[in-house]
């Protein structure tokens, strides 16, 4: 999506816990290791403001991570939905 079709996403996950592990352990690694997809997303380690753990911008769009026991995370923003993501399934799109 972001290297064909750049867009808004939004990711409902069950807890913040899990949000932030998804984001470290799925996404990171996803869009540091994938060429389609390298140098399109900053690190949330970076200066730049407007990449975080929960939310992360790229040309055309950006990824917010969102608990679903919280409403008020789902209250502003405005994406495609995506749940139970088989990130295994993205990253073979990748390639």
């Amino acid at each position: 999506m972001i290297a064909e079709d750049p867009g808004p996403v939004l990711v409902v996950l069950p807890t913040l816990a899990v949000c932030e592990a998804f984001s470290k352990d799925r996404l990171a690694p996803l869009f540091r290791d994938c060429e389609a997809l390298r140098g399109r997303v900053a690190d949330p380690k970076s200066r730049d403001a407007g990449n975080t753990i929960f939310h992360r911008q790229f040309a055309g769009g950006h990824v917010t991570i969102v608990s679903s026991n919280s409403a008020a995370g789902h209250t502003p923003t405005v994406g495609r939905e995506f749940s139970n993501l088989r990130i295994p399934d993205m990253a073979r799109r990748c390639l």
